[in-house]
Order: structure tokens, then C-alpha cells, then sequence
């Protein structure tokens, strides 16, 4: 199949055609476009679905906006959807779909409203089998495809299919306390598909209590009622399920509850009808959720839940799951509920301060490395390090989504800062080991820069920036946990005697809407304190 249709002459340039050939066959270079040009060399439409297809890290959108004209750009397009349409390979096919809606966003924006060229949607409808009227529904359209690939993607790496064979309840009641993750090390993307499908992901974290208590509690009971009965105790919320179909369409709160069974219902044969799963186990089920953390800590609460939620039910079963599969499927939960996040907050199952890592091969399966820290060296991190819930509420999380599109995109300074954000990680385990108090606090604030840069400063806002330059004489880092614009902020103190003085400077700042939270490192154990009760 030829990708440009015949050589043509447009404003000075000749285009000579270029062919693909398979993906697996071609190697690095077998490509060539000629160029003749008037008066000077520019880029070629074909040039870039050639980068897509051999997954360079050559800036797309850079090289879409030196195209001379709408008709090379259409082009351009119009050569991406070859790709997409030659090759089987999710991720690439993915990648296609977000640079197709970004190039036609940006087209239409070029053409100030009006609408790109017509027939810049020829191939895309021949994909789909339907043409959007407008720029718009089609971009819509591309990005709904995307998310299904992606997810489809998520699934195939997740590391077990089928949990068991058969349905039994062996324990009639399961219950869960989990820690919640201090990321001393961020994972920033690197731990978020699909950057973990190409890149390996790292973050320095240890699961923590917050004073003296798990901060999120799952518990699971048999009930002589035919239903499952999911509750969010802390949020006041409670959905009776007697219909799968009602897993579909959750309360928000809820959500994890719903994905959860779902996908346990989806891994376990026995669970294909309502009907039967009554009659089978002869009780309902009571699942009972309680955090003790609002919403948007940025300390892995969604993520735990989920994870926590799964491991009472697998428990009552009788297959309980290690924290590899645990982190493993919690990934596919948080899209499967919208978050779209990575692997990086469910290691709070993992004890001990560590450092993590993964490898394409193997992208949800984190090797942990021990940090060793002493006892001594982690009580002076005890008390330099404070944690703060700043009562700001995040308002807006989609910038994680336009970050990965300007990764998908190969946007040279979002490469940039996620890589400087990953070597951070793999220096910061010297610097605990050494409890280089000012080396810690100078990672965080590096980490904090290269986020800011990276997000394009929507991981922050005016409140969050004069708390922190009013701490700055008396810490020697400060960052956000999580993805920022809210919730929990840490800190390194200068001196353990600046505390006071510190918490006066936060309450005079965030006001009373501040809590401080004592930490405590779990050290070792499983995932979380699990207490059972047997099936009568």
C-alpha cells in the first residue's frame, strides 16, 4: 500500500511516494523520502507516521507544525491512519489514535473553528465505520477507541487470569486494616501505562500508619440475605446489589466496590449468573469499606480500596492473593473506574521503606529493593519528616491525561522531566541509607520542580506555591505526595526545633482546614492486619 498516493507538487515541494512494509520486517533506515525543494528543505507528511511507526522519541507535534500547508498536514494524517490500519500491535495502535486526535485538534484550531479539510476523516471512517460531522466527534471518537485499546492492553499484562475453579466460601468473615503510602521517591508517570510499557518505572516509598492506626479498613462478612450489600461507611453510602447489571451504572462512592466484584465475577467461572452464585454459596455477602482519609490525600487511598476490597474477597474464598497480584490488578481497577492510575500506590502492601522498579516486560510487577536505614537514621527521619494534609481540595486531575498524550506525542521536555524524575529515584536510597537529611530534601524539591515543569504547573495553585515559599528558610525540601494540586504535602525540616514554628507558618497559610499527621513506617508483615473468621 503506497502512503502517498503520486509524486504531486505543492508550494515548491515534490513528494516522491514511500511504501510501508511490515513493522517486524523493516528495519531502522529502509525508509527514504525525497526531497526536492525550490528553495529549501521541509518536513514530509510521511515522515511523521514513519516516527510512530518506528517509535522514535522525534518531537510529533513540532514536526506537524513545520508542515507547509492544511494539505500536508491532511496528509500527514491521513498517513498515521495507514499505520494505525497495518498494524496489530495494541500499544502502537493506541499511540496512533492520541497523536490522530491531537494533530486534527490542532488542524481545526488552525483553521480557527471552521473544520479541517473534509477528507482529512477518509481513513478514519473506513476504521470506524462511521463519519463524525465535526472535528470534534471525531476527536471524541479516536479517544473513546484509545481508552478501549488501552484498557485491553492493561488486561493482557495483568498476571493471572482465572483465581479458582470453584466457588466456596471458607471464611465468613475477613477483615482488612491497610497503611497508605509515603512516597519519598515519586513515581511521577513513570509507573502509569502506558510510559511503564516502554521505560521502566521507579519510586522510593514506605506504607505507613497515620496515628498509630490503619487508615483504611475492608471488611467482608457472609449475610443470611440473597445479595451482596457493598457499604462506604465512611461516605454514607450503601447499594443493595440483587442484578449484575447493577455493578454498571454505581453511586460514585461506591465505584471500587462495583469494579472489584465485577472483575472478580469476571475470574471466577462459577460466577456467570446471578442466580447460580446464590445457590451455590447459600448466603449474601456484606462488603463494608472506611477510610479514615478524605478524598484526594495523594496518598493511594483508590488505589488501596480497591486492592483491600479484592483481598477480603479472594481471602473469604479461600485463594488470598499476594501483594504482586494485588498491585497487578489494582492497575486494571483504577481504569476500570476512570482514575487511570499506575502501580505505584498499591505498594503500600509491600512493607518497608524500598525502592521499586519495573521493566516493559514485566510493567505492574514491581522488584523491591530494601533501603537499609537504620533504627536510628529512621527516627531522625521521624522527626524531620512531617506530613501534612493542607485541606486543599484537588479540583482538576486531567492534566495526568494531557501529559500522557504530550509522552505519546514524545513532547522533549515532558521526556526530559520524567527521566530526571526517574534517576532522582535511583540516587535517593544512598542518601536514606546515609540519612543525609539535606540530600532527602533537595531530591523532594527537585522531584517537586521537574513535576511542575512536567504538568506545565497544573499540579499546583497559588496557595499551594505561598506555603511553600514560606517554608523554604526552614526546610530543606518540600513536595506535594501524589500528583499534587491538593491534599498531603511533606516536608524536611532544617532543624527537628523548627517544628513549632513550622506548624505556625502552615496554620497561618492553610488555616485551620490543616492536619498534621504522625506517621509510622510498617516495617514487615503482609499486606495490611488481617483478621478472619471460619465458615460455621
Amino acid at each position: 500500500m503506497a502512503v502517498s498516493k503520486a509524486i504531486r507538487e505543492e508550494e515548491g515541494i515534490i513528494f516522491a511516494p514511500t511504501a510501508f512494509v511490515d513493522h517486524n520486517d523493516r528495519k531502522a533506515g529502509s525508509h527514504q523520502t525525497i526531497i526536492a525543494s525550490r528553495v529549501h528543505s521541509v518536513p514530509v507528511p510521511v515522515e511523521i507516521a514513519l516516527c510512530l511507526q518506528d517509535n522514535t522519541d522525534d518531537d510529533i507535534l513540532a514536526r506537524f507544525r513545520e508542515l507547509p500547508s492544511a494539505s500536508a498536514k491532511t496528509e500527514s494524517i491521513n498517513e498515521i491512519a495507514q499505520v494505525y490500519l497495518r498494524n496489530t500491535g495494541i500499544l502502537l495502535r493506541y499511540r496512533c489514535l492520541i497523536v490522530l486526535a491531537k494533530l486534527i485538534s490542532v488542524l481545526n484550531d488552525d483553521h480557527a473553528g471552521g473544520g479541517a479539510p473534509h477528507h482529512v476523516y477518509a481513513h478514519l471512517g473506513e476504521v470506524f465505520g462511521t463519519y463524525p460531522s465535526d472535528a470534534v466527534g471525531l476527536v471524541t471518537l479516536l479517544r473513546a477507541e484509545a481508552a478501549n485499546q488501552l484498557r485491553a492492553l492493561i488486561e493482557s499484562k495483568l498476571t493471572h487470569r482465572v483465581l479458582i475453579s470453584s466457588l466456596q466460601i471458607t471464611k465468613s468473615l475477613v477483615r482488612l486494616g491497610l497503611p497508605v503510602r509515603l512516597d519519598l521517591g515519586m513515581g511521577g508517570v513513570s509507573d502509569i501505562p502506558p510510559y511503564c510499557f516502554e521505560h521502566h518505572g521507579t519510586c522510593v516509598n514506605v506504607p505507613v500508619l497515620l496515628n498509630g492506626q490503619h487508615p483504611i479498613s475492608v471488611t467482608a462478612q457472609t449475610i443470611s440475605q440473597p445479595y451482596f450489600h457493598l457499604v462506604s461507611k465512611d461516605l454514607g453510602v450503601e447499594l443493595v446489589v440483587t442484578d449484575w447489571s447493577a455493578l454498571g451504572r454505581p453511586p460514585r462512592p461506591l465505584r471500587f466496590h462495583c469494579a472489584v466484584l465485577s472483575y472478580f465475577r469476571a475470574q471466577v467461572p462459577d460466577f456467570d449468573t446471578f442466580e447460580h452464585v446464590y445457590a451455590r454459596l447459600g448466603t449474601g455477602i456484606r462488603i463494608e469499606t472506611d477510610s479514615r482519609l478524605p478524598p484526594g490525600t495523594g496518598l493511594g487511598v483508590s488505589s488501596l480500596l480497591s486492592s483491600g476490597v479484592l483481598g477480603v474477597l479472594t481471602t473469604m474464598f479461600g485463594f488470598p492473593l499476594n501483594s504482586s497480584d494485588l498491585v497487578s490488578a489494582s492497575v486494571y481497577l483504577e481504569w476500570a473506574t476512570g482514575i487511570g492510575g499506575g502501580w505505584e500506590d498499591a505498594t503500600a502492601l509491600v512493607p518497608g521503606v524500598k525502592f521499586l522498579e519495573t521493566t516493559p516486560e514485566r510493567p505492574f510487577s514491581p522488584c523491591a529493593t530494601p533501603v537499609n536505614l537504620d533504627d536510628a537514621g529512621l527516627r531522625r527521619l521521624q522527626e524531620h519528616l512531617l506530613l501534612i494534609n493542607t485541606g486543599v481540595v484537588r479540583q482538576d486531575d486531567s492534566f495526568i491525561s494531557d501529559l500522557m498524550d504530550r509522552y505519546c506525542l514524545r513532547d522533549p521536555d515532558t521526556l526530559r522531566c520524567v527521566g530526571q524524575i526517574t534517576e532522582l529515584n535511583r540516587r535517593l536510597p544512598a542518601h536514606l541509607e546515609a540519612c543525609d537529611l539535606e540530600a532527602i530534601g533537595q531530591t523532594m524539591s527537585e522531584q517537586w520542580r521537574d513535576w511542575r515543569r512536567c504538568s506545565n504547573d497544573r499540579c499546583t495553585n497559588a496557595i499551594i506555591n505561598e506555603l511553600f515559599s514560606e517554608l523554604e528558610p526552614f526546610v530543606h525540601g518540600v513536595r506535594m505526595n501524589g500528583i499534587g494540586q491538593g491534599g498531603c504535602a511533606m516536608l524536611i525540616l532544617r532543624q527537628a526545633a523548627y517544628r513549632a514554628h513550622v506548624q505556625q507558618i502552615v496554620h497561618a497559610v492553610l488555616g485551620p482546614s490543616a492536619l498534621w499527621y504522625d506517621w509510622q513506617p510498617v516495617l514487615r508483615g503482609g499486606s495490611g492486619a488481617i483478621e478472619c473468621g471460619q465458615r460455621a
